[in-house]
Protein backbone atom coordinates (compact mmCIF):
# COMPACT_ATOMS: atom_id res chain seq x y z
CA UNK A 1 0.00 0.00 0.00
CA UNK A 2 1.85 3.07 -1.29
CA UNK A 3 1.25 6.79 -0.92
CA UNK A 4 2.70 9.74 -2.83
CA UNK A 5 3.16 12.98 -0.87
CA UNK A 6 3.70 16.56 -2.04
CA UNK A 7 5.10 19.41 0.07
CA UNK A 8 5.17 22.94 -1.38
CA UNK A 9 4.36 25.19 1.58
CA UNK A 10 7.80 26.83 1.32
CA UNK A 11 10.61 27.11 -1.23
CA UNK A 12 12.18 24.08 0.48
CA UNK A 13 9.62 21.74 -1.03
CA UNK A 14 9.68 18.20 -2.28
CA UNK A 15 7.88 14.93 -2.85
CA UNK A 16 8.08 11.49 -1.27
CA UNK A 17 6.97 7.95 -1.98
CA UNK A 18 6.16 5.70 0.99
CA UNK A 19 4.88 2.15 1.42
CA UNK A 20 3.16 1.79 4.79
CA UNK A 21 5.82 2.95 7.26
CA UNK A 22 8.76 2.51 4.88
CA UNK A 23 10.12 5.49 2.95
CA UNK A 24 10.91 4.36 -0.59
CA UNK A 25 12.28 7.64 -1.91
CA UNK A 26 12.19 11.36 -1.18
CA UNK A 27 13.35 14.40 -3.11
CA UNK A 28 13.91 17.69 -1.27
CA UNK A 29 14.99 20.97 -2.84
CA UNK A 30 15.60 24.56 -1.76
CA UNK A 31 16.56 26.36 -4.93
CA UNK A 32 15.33 29.45 -6.75
CA UNK A 33 12.98 27.69 -9.12
CA UNK A 34 9.20 27.79 -9.05
CA UNK A 35 7.47 24.64 -7.83
CA UNK A 36 5.65 24.56 -11.15
CA UNK A 37 9.03 24.18 -12.90
CA UNK A 38 10.25 21.20 -10.90
CA UNK A 39 7.39 19.37 -9.19
CA UNK A 40 6.05 17.14 -11.96
CA UNK A 41 9.49 16.06 -13.14
CA UNK A 42 10.39 15.31 -9.49
CA UNK A 43 7.29 13.15 -9.10
CA UNK A 44 8.03 11.34 -12.37
CA UNK A 45 11.55 10.61 -11.13
CA UNK A 46 10.33 9.31 -7.76
CA UNK A 47 7.80 6.98 -9.37
CA UNK A 48 10.41 5.71 -11.81
CA UNK A 49 13.00 5.09 -9.09
CA UNK A 50 10.37 3.47 -6.88
CA UNK A 51 9.13 1.32 -9.78
CA UNK A 52 5.63 2.60 -9.09
CA UNK A 53 2.79 3.64 -11.38
CA UNK A 54 0.06 6.07 -10.32
CA UNK A 55 -2.35 3.16 -10.44
CA UNK A 56 -0.26 1.39 -7.76
CA UNK A 57 -0.91 4.15 -5.24
CA UNK A 58 -3.48 3.86 -2.46
CA UNK A 59 -3.73 7.65 -2.10
CA UNK A 60 -2.04 10.99 -2.70
CA UNK A 61 -1.21 13.25 0.25
CA UNK A 62 -0.54 16.97 0.06
CA UNK A 63 0.55 19.63 2.52
CA UNK A 64 -2.39 22.04 2.80
CA UNK A 65 -0.82 24.90 4.75
CA UNK A 66 -0.49 27.37 6.17
CA UNK A 67 2.42 28.59 4.09
CA UNK A 68 3.16 30.22 0.75
CA UNK A 69 -0.11 30.73 -1.13
CA UNK A 70 1.55 30.34 -4.52
CA UNK A 71 3.45 27.23 -3.48
CA UNK A 72 0.44 25.59 -1.86
CA UNK A 73 -1.71 26.38 -4.88
CA UNK A 74 0.79 24.66 -7.21
CA UNK A 75 1.13 21.65 -4.92
CA UNK A 76 -2.60 21.29 -4.44
CA UNK A 77 -3.35 21.69 -8.16
CA UNK A 78 -0.78 19.02 -8.95
CA UNK A 79 -2.14 16.66 -6.30
CA UNK A 80 -5.73 17.19 -7.46
CA UNK A 81 -4.80 16.58 -11.08
CA UNK A 82 -2.98 13.35 -10.24
CA UNK A 83 -5.79 12.20 -7.95
CA UNK A 84 -8.48 12.84 -10.54
CA UNK A 85 -6.45 11.32 -13.35
CA UNK A 86 -5.69 8.14 -11.42
CA UNK A 87 -9.01 8.07 -9.50
CA UNK A 88 -7.17 7.99 -6.19
CA UNK A 89 -8.29 9.60 -2.90
CA UNK A 90 -6.63 12.81 -1.74
CA UNK A 91 -5.46 13.34 1.85
CA UNK A 92 -4.88 16.84 3.25
CA UNK A 93 -2.11 17.22 5.84
CA UNK A 94 -1.67 20.40 7.96
CA UNK A 95 1.83 21.75 7.34
CA UNK A 96 2.67 22.93 10.87
CA UNK A 97 1.57 19.61 12.34
CA UNK A 98 3.70 17.67 9.85
CA UNK A 99 6.69 19.78 10.87
CA UNK A 100 6.16 18.87 14.52
CA UNK A 101 5.84 15.18 13.63
CA UNK A 102 9.59 15.09 12.91
CA UNK A 103 10.27 15.01 16.67
CA UNK A 104 8.20 12.23 18.30
CA UNK A 105 8.67 11.67 22.04
CA UNK A 106 10.62 14.93 22.37
CA UNK A 107 10.72 16.08 26.01
CA UNK A 108 10.17 19.70 24.97
CA UNK A 109 7.08 21.30 23.46
CA UNK A 110 7.32 22.01 19.73
CA UNK A 111 6.52 25.37 18.16
CA UNK A 112 6.24 25.24 14.35
CA UNK A 113 6.71 28.54 12.49
CA UNK A 114 6.35 29.74 8.89
CA UNK A 115 6.44 33.24 7.39
CA UNK A 116 3.04 34.86 6.81
CA UNK A 117 3.72 38.31 5.21
CA UNK A 118 3.22 41.68 6.89
CA UNK A 119 5.91 40.87 9.50
CA UNK A 120 3.71 38.10 10.88
CA UNK A 121 4.17 34.36 11.28
CA UNK A 122 2.00 31.27 11.08
CA UNK A 123 2.57 29.16 14.17
CA UNK A 124 1.17 26.36 16.30
CA UNK A 125 2.25 24.61 19.50
CA UNK A 126 2.37 20.85 20.09
CA UNK A 127 3.19 18.33 22.80
CA UNK A 128 4.95 15.33 21.14
CA UNK A 129 5.68 13.22 24.21
CA UNK A 130 3.15 10.50 23.36
CA UNK A 131 4.73 9.94 19.95
CA UNK A 132 2.51 12.13 17.78
CA UNK A 133 1.88 15.89 17.93
CA UNK A 134 -0.86 16.81 20.41
CA UNK A 135 -2.11 20.31 19.70
CA UNK A 136 -1.83 22.85 22.50
CA UNK A 137 -2.50 25.86 20.25
CA UNK A 138 -4.33 25.89 16.88
CA UNK A 139 -2.74 27.24 13.72
CA UNK A 140 -2.52 30.99 14.31
CA UNK A 141 -1.34 34.13 12.53
CA UNK A 142 0.29 36.80 14.70
CA UNK A 143 3.43 38.84 15.18
CA UNK A 144 6.48 36.91 16.32
CA UNK A 145 6.43 38.84 19.60
CA UNK A 146 2.82 37.82 20.34
CA UNK A 147 3.58 34.20 19.49
CA UNK A 148 6.60 34.16 21.82
CA UNK A 149 4.54 35.73 24.60
CA UNK A 150 1.90 32.99 24.36
CA UNK A 151 4.48 30.22 24.06
CA UNK A 152 6.41 31.55 27.05
CA UNK A 153 3.32 31.28 29.26
CA UNK A 154 3.79 27.48 29.28
CA UNK A 155 7.04 27.79 31.30
CA UNK A 156 8.54 24.74 29.53
CA UNK A 157 11.39 24.05 27.15
CA UNK A 158 10.30 24.60 23.55
CA UNK A 159 11.85 23.29 20.34
CA UNK A 160 11.44 25.99 17.68
CA UNK A 161 11.00 24.51 14.19
CA UNK A 162 10.90 26.38 10.88
CA UNK A 163 13.52 28.16 8.82
CA UNK A 164 12.01 31.58 9.57
CA UNK A 165 12.71 31.12 13.29
CA UNK A 166 16.45 30.92 12.63
CA UNK A 167 16.33 34.44 11.18
CA UNK A 168 15.02 35.68 14.52
CA UNK A 169 17.03 33.36 16.77
CA UNK A 170 18.33 36.19 18.94
CA UNK A 171 14.79 37.48 19.51
CA UNK A 172 13.61 34.00 20.45
CA UNK A 173 16.51 33.50 22.84
CA UNK A 174 15.91 36.89 24.43
CA UNK A 175 12.23 36.06 24.98
CA UNK A 176 12.62 32.44 26.08
CA UNK A 177 16.18 32.26 27.38
CA UNK A 178 17.47 28.79 28.14
CA UNK A 179 14.06 27.25 27.44
CA UNK A 180 14.47 27.77 23.67
CA UNK A 181 15.89 24.84 21.69
CA UNK A 182 16.62 24.55 17.96
CA UNK A 183 16.96 21.40 15.79
CA UNK A 184 19.59 20.97 13.05
CA UNK A 185 18.93 23.16 10.01
CA UNK A 186 18.24 20.08 7.84
CA UNK A 187 15.20 19.30 10.01
CA UNK A 188 13.80 22.84 10.01
CA UNK A 189 11.79 22.96 6.73
CA UNK A 190 8.57 21.00 6.11
CA UNK A 191 9.34 17.55 4.67
CA UNK A 192 7.34 15.50 2.16
CA UNK A 193 8.26 12.26 3.96
CA UNK A 194 6.39 13.45 7.06
CA UNK A 195 3.42 14.51 4.91
CA UNK A 196 3.47 10.95 3.52
CA UNK A 197 3.58 9.38 6.98
CA UNK A 198 0.78 11.54 8.36
CA UNK A 199 -1.18 11.18 5.13
CA UNK A 200 -1.02 7.40 5.36
CA UNK A 201 -2.31 7.47 8.95
CA UNK A 202 -5.15 9.80 7.98
CA UNK A 203 -6.00 7.66 4.96
CA UNK A 204 -6.36 4.57 7.16
CA UNK A 205 -8.73 6.59 9.39
CA UNK A 206 -10.90 7.41 6.36
CA UNK A 207 -9.94 11.09 6.29
CA UNK A 208 -9.52 11.39 2.51
CA UNK A 209 -11.42 14.03 0.52
CA UNK A 210 -12.66 14.31 -3.03
CA UNK A 211 -10.25 16.32 -5.21
CA UNK A 212 -12.76 19.09 -5.93
CA UNK A 213 -13.27 19.57 -2.16
CA UNK A 214 -9.56 20.22 -1.48
CA UNK A 215 -8.68 23.85 -0.68
CA UNK A 216 -5.61 25.59 0.78
CA UNK A 217 -5.57 26.57 4.43
CA UNK A 218 -7.98 29.45 5.17
CA UNK A 219 -5.29 31.60 6.81
CA UNK A 220 -3.05 31.29 3.75
CA UNK A 221 -5.88 32.39 1.46
CA UNK A 222 -6.73 35.33 3.73
CA UNK A 223 -3.10 36.43 3.83
CA UNK A 224 -2.83 36.30 0.03
CA UNK A 225 -6.05 38.23 -0.45
CA UNK A 226 -4.83 40.99 1.86
CA UNK A 227 -1.85 41.78 -0.36
CA UNK A 228 -2.67 44.59 -2.87
CA UNK A 229 -2.74 43.43 -6.47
Amino acid sequence: MKILAIETATMAGGAALMEKGRLIAECRFDIQLRHSERLLCTIDHLLEVGQTALTDLAAIAVSCGPGSYTGLRVGLATAKGLAMGSQKPLVMVPTLEAMAAAFPYCRALIASFLYARRKEVYWALFDPREGSPLRLRPDTTSSLEEALCQIGSFKQEVLFVGGEVLKYKETVLEACGGKALFPPSALQPPMASLVAEMGFTRFLKGEAVLPHEALPDDMTVASAEFVPR
